[in-house]
């Protein structure tokens, strides 16, 4: 899935051992099940991030936070078939 542009998630690891995992939404997460601060939590425990800054300023998927934390998405202008974007 290619969309127009980056997730606006921040996600701040901290290096220390101590911290845990911080969590905050601007906006209701309704993309993200009935507890979203469980859910990141389990989510960030399964990539071993276990002391972390989570700040999500949109609603976004399991999946959108999933391929933010790996990475591994490529976001670009959408085009058309005529080559435009739009």
């Amino acid at each position: 899935m290619v969309t127009a542009r980056p997730i606006p998630v921040s996600l701040l690891p901290f290096a220390e051992k101590t911290g845990g995992i911080k969590f905050a939404a601007m906006v209701p997460l309704t993309k993200m099940g009935p507890d979203p601060g469980k859910t990141v939590y389990n989510i960030l425990h399964e990539y071993r991030i276990h002391n972390a800054d989570v700040l999500f300023r949109e609603d976004c998927s399991v999946d959108q936070f999933i391929d933010m934390i790996e990475g591994n998405r490529k976001y670009g202008a959408c085009h058309g078939r005529d080559g435009r974007a739009g």
